[in-house]
């Protein structure tokens, strides 16, 4: 061999070996994807623990703000609130979706009103309701009869809302009516969706929707509190009680006004008073 060619031949070879080195050390397609699948697990993972953990905690601001006494007949508490704290598997929250709205258009616990008249922040209809004070020094709206009531907004509802309601149902089973019925503006319009519960039962009704059904909760309920939940985003109306969503109506026609119309259905001192202890519009 000529010992010119020789050198030119080791820089060759050695080249050659190099470049294989490369190849095998370079990852093949599939690796790099997989890698790639599993930084993105990682990361996916990470994220929902943190959706959760927010979620779980934002639940249980909620349940500890709905918590309430059971009110006896002159209105002093004979028990402790329900259970209300929201389901903790995955199943379960797919179910319990609601969020608060964040822009508060009204609230009110009753701290600022005086016990035995009619909150001055809401505008009176019909009936028979005073500022009542439990025995734990909450204090509650009490209805002794069928009594209506308006809670005024700075503006329209928005196109998308929420409404909650803390209340506390009827002791006895001896009247057929719900606990309340709720609606968008001043007055009934049957061309807007009217929202009811209680006494076992649900129902929607106004406009292009219907929806009757029973939800099996009336002994749970019976003179105990509960926390009851409207979320609406233009047509579309979901409702709540406690932990567990009981309608999901994609078509309802919610009014959207200046007020909100509520019905009370108490009936009497004893065992049909109904009690709104906390409410709010966002």
């Amino acid at each position: 061999m000529n010992n010119r060619r020789f050198p030119s031949c080791l820089s060759a070879l050695a080249s050659a070996i190099a470049a294989i080195t490369l190849v095998a050390a370079a990852p093949s397609p599939a690796e790099a994807q997989f890698g790639k699948r599993l930084k993105d697990a990682v990361k996916r993972t990470a994220e929902d623990k943190a959706i959760q953990k927010a979620t779980e905690e934002e639940s249980k601001a909620i349940d500890s703000a709905a918590a309430g006494g059971v009110p006896d007949a002159t209105g002093t508490a004979a028990g402790t609130a329900a259970n209300t704290s929201a389901p903790k598997d995955r199943k379960a929250w797919a179910n319990y979706d609601f969020v608060p709205g964040q822009r508060t258009l009204f609230f009110t616990d009753f701290t600022e009103d005086a016990v035995g008249n009619f909150p001055e922040r809401l505008e009176f209809k019909t009936g028979a309701m005073e500022i009542v004070e439990f025995e734990d020094g909450q204090r509650a709206l009490k209805a002794s009869a069928q009594s209506d009531f308006l809670i005024p907004l700075p503006e329209a509802l928005p196109a998308k809302y929420t409404i909650e309601l803390d209340v506390i149902s009827r002791k006895g089973r001896g009247v057929g009516a719900s606990t309340f019925e709720i609606f968008g503006g001043r007055e009934r319009d049957m061309e807007s969706s009217q929202v009811s519960w209680g006494n076992g039962y649900f129902y929607v009704e106004g406009g292009p929707v219907k929806v009757a059904f029973e939800t099996n909760d009336a002994d749970r309920y019976q003179g105990k509190p509960a926390s009851f939940r409207i979320l609406g985003d233009g047509k579309y109306l979901k409702a709540y009680v406690d932990e567990k969503r009981v309608a999901n109506i994609p078509n309802a026609e919610f009014k959207r006004d200046k007020a909100i119309f509520v019905r009370l259905q108490g009936r009497n001192d004893d065992q049909d008073a109904v009690y709104i202890t906390r409410m709010r519009v966002a």
